[in-house]
């Protein structure tokens, strides 16, 4: 399993993909979000230096992206964890969250 920050364009496409799966799997839109927006700037708000954007792979196979952006102040947010189902039960959700809480530490947040 490996993590590591979406840098190139082929990756910024993965995390867009990811993001549409997470959107399906939540059962409702996210237009009220500027979801669409949202895909089309990747990696948008979620760029260093106050934003990350993750993409965690098994193997070679993409499994699951997060990202952090700030809110302003001080304040930052976890966004858009998502799995896919062949990567869940692995403790890779609880890596991505470890790294982004460590990111937000060091940011300054």
């Amino acid at each position: 399993m490996t993590i590591k920050q979406a840098a190139t364009a082929q990756d910024i496409e993965v995390v867009r993909e990811l993001f549409r799966e997470y959107e399906a799997w939540l059962g409702l839109s996210l237009c009220f979000q500027g979801f669409e927006e949202e895909l089309a700037t990747l990696p948008g708000k979620y760029a260093p230096p106050e934003g990350r954007l993750y993409l965690a792979s098994v193997g070679e196979e993409p499994a699951g992206c997060i990202a952090l952006r700030s809110l302003g102040d001080g304040i930052c947010e976890m966004k858009r964890l998502y799995l896919r189902e062949n990567a869940r039960g692995l403790g890779l959700g609880r890596r991505l969250i470890e790294q982004v809480i460590a990111d937000a530490r060091e940011i300054g947040y």
